[in-house]
């Protein structure tokens, strides 16, 4: 997967008919990106532009997916 499949995957609206397990996409980032063998900092860098500590706080503990903070940002 490319940077630019990944972005365009990552900024996708959520359909409100699906449940979001935050913790589970965090299982599987991490899964990804180690048989990928990118780092935390690449992918927080150049994917969701953040800095990778940022990202690992994320990863240590993902919050819970909430439906009306999502419209926000639409």
């Amino acid at each position: 997967m490319t940077v630019e499949q990944a972005i365009s995957l990552l900024t996708k609206p959520i359909p409100v008919n699906i449940n979001v397990n935050t913790t589970e996409i965090v299982k599987e980032i991490k899964e990804w990106l180690a048989s990928n063998r990118f780092t935390n900092k690449f992918f927080a860098s150049n994917i969701l532009n953040i800095k990778g500590n940022h990202l690992t706080n994320i990863f240590a503990q993902p919050r819970d997916f909430i439906l009306e903070s999502r419209i926000l940002f639409y």
